[in-house]
Parts: C-alpha cells; sequence; structure tokens
C-alpha cells in the first residue's frame, strides 16, 4: 500500500529529483576496474573527477531499493525496483514493490504511470524536472564546476570515499546530495531537499555502458487507462 500521507506530486518530485541526481552521479562508477589501487585515494580535484565520469557515462542498469524520510528521520515510504539509463535522455525509473508505479522519459516527453489507479500523465520532460542534474544529461559536455560545489568529505578503512555536491543556484529543488562509493563503485545517495526531507536511495547488480534496447524506453498506454495530457501546447 501507498503511504497515504504522503501527498502524490510531492512523491514523484522526489522521485524525479532521486532520479536526476542518479543520472549525474552514476557514471562514478565507470572506473571500477581502473586505479582499484587507489580505492582510498582521489585521484584528482573532486570536481574534475565527477565532470570526467559524468562525460564517460553512456547507459546504467540498476536495481534499487529507496527510503524517503521526512525532516525528524521518520520514515514516510519504502520501495525496491529498476533503474535505466541511456544518455541522452532516456530513462527508466520502474517501483515494482510494494507498488507497482513507472517513470519514462525519452526525448523531451516523461510519461507517469500509476498502475494501480490506471492513470498515465504525459508531460514536457524540461518543465518536469526543472533545474535538477538531470538537464546534464542533454549537454556534450557537463559543466559540473558552474552548476555545483563538489566536496569530498573523506574515506574509512573499508575503502569508502563520500562526496557531497551542493548546488550553486539558491533556487535549486533541493539541498545537497551525499555520494558514498566503494572502489569508485556507488553504493548510496542521500539527497536532501529544500524542507528538510531525505531520500536514501541504494544501488546494487549494477550494469554500466551495456547496450539497453530501444524499446525500453517506450510506453503504449492500456485502453483502459485514464491518460492526462500535460504537455504544453505550442
Amino acid at each position: 500500500m501507498k503511504n497515504p500521507s504522503i501527498d502524490p506530486l510531492r512523491y514523484w518530485r522526489m522521485v524525479l529529483l532521486t532520479l536526476s541526481c542518479s543520472a549525474f552521479i552514476l557514471s562514478g562508477s565507470l572506473s571500477a576496474a581502473e586505479d582499484k589501487e587507489k580505492a582510498n585515494i582521489v585521484p584528482m580535484p573532486a570536481t574534475e573527477r565527477v565532470t570526467r565520469l559524468l562525460n564517460d557515462l553512456r547507459s546504467f542498469d540498476a536495481k534499487f531499493t529507496q527510503k524517503i524520510y521526512d525532516e525528524r528521520q521518520r520514515l514516510l515510504n519504502e520501495n525496491q525496483g529498476r533503474f535505466q539509463l541511456s544518455r541522452p535522455n532516456q530513462f527508466r525509473w520502474e517501483i515494482i514493490s510494494p507498488f507497482h508505479e513507472l517513470l519514462i522519459a525519452k526525448d523531451k516527453e516523461l510519461w507517469v504511470i500509476d498502475y494501480d489507479l490506471e492513470q498515465v500523465t504525459r508531460q514536457n520532460l524540461g518543465e518536469s524536472l526543472g533545474d535538477t542534474p538531470a538537464l546534464l544529461l542533454s549537454q556534450a559536455n557537463a559543466n559540473v564546476e558552474k552548476n555545483f560545489q563538489v566536496k569530498y568529505i573523506g574515506s574509512d578503512e573499508d575503502g569508502r570515499e563520500i562526496y557531497k555536491l551542493t548546488p550553486k543556484d539558491k533556487g535549486s529543488m533541493f539541498e545537497s546530495m551525499t555520494l558514498t562509493f566503494r572502489k569508485e563503485s556507488l553504493l548510496e545517495l542521500w539527497l536532501k531537499d529544500g524542507i528538510g526531507q531525505t531520500t536514501l536511495v541504494n544501488f546494487y547488480e549494477s550494469k554500466i555502458n551495456q547496450p539497453i534496447a530501444s524499446e525500453t524506453f517506450e510506453f503504449v498506454p492500456n485502453k483502459s487507462m485514464d491518460i492526462i495530457d500535460a504537455r504544453e501546447k505550442p
């Protein structure tokens, strides 16, 4: 069952933020096969490193668990699913348990599908994501330094290293995201929004830069579904 205390629009906004942040930073896993002996060392300035890794990202496919907490760190929602990304501007975020919902973006459109309600919302991708790191996906070269302050927090004896990214734009939809890696493989993402809610996402069984079928990012509504077209008309 969905948590009735969560505003559905706000919930999907958090999902979109998490999804777009994931698309931005999951490139950090690309170099896991490189420099394994440097698990506890940042090989270059944090901003430069994140930029390089982002620009190398072509595709990503992983399972995830996600938890959303309120400002008092009380658990609001917990779910599991699968995230698939193919640059530029194609991603699929599917919640499988405890309910079934789907987010599909391709080119300039976003589909939000609620299978329980048999409801589909179709809208412009740019308007849905707003000022988030997802916009970097459409750029040939990500300008991380322009948009974020990147801080390397440190590492521990288990080889985990932590980064904190803070938007330079004071009007951003989120305050910060904190990333934990082990041997350059992403373990978890913390995202804090503007009113204190926090989203934690753990990724596992990841596949990087492997082919993803184009139909993964296609969606054809069932005839029984109620379709809401929220796209801006030309």
